[in-house]
């Protein structure tokens, strides 16, 4: 568990329309981590494409 993110290898949905901006540091906003977790924003390295659209 050493060096692991906490939420490493969960699935969550991008819900951003457009390509993230200055205003959010570059990240992308994701929800769908878990029931009681607010979307968080992630850098574009975190995250890994799945296939899957919602």
């Amino acid at each position: 568990m050493r060096g692991r993110p906490p939420r490493s290898g969960t699935n969550g949905v991008i819900v951003d329309k457009v390509p993230p901006g200055p205003l959010t540091g570059g990240r992308w906003t994701v929800k769908g981590i878990g029931l009681l977790i607010a979307p968080v924003l992630c850098h574009a390295q975190e995250l890994q494409k799945t296939g899957r659209t919602r």
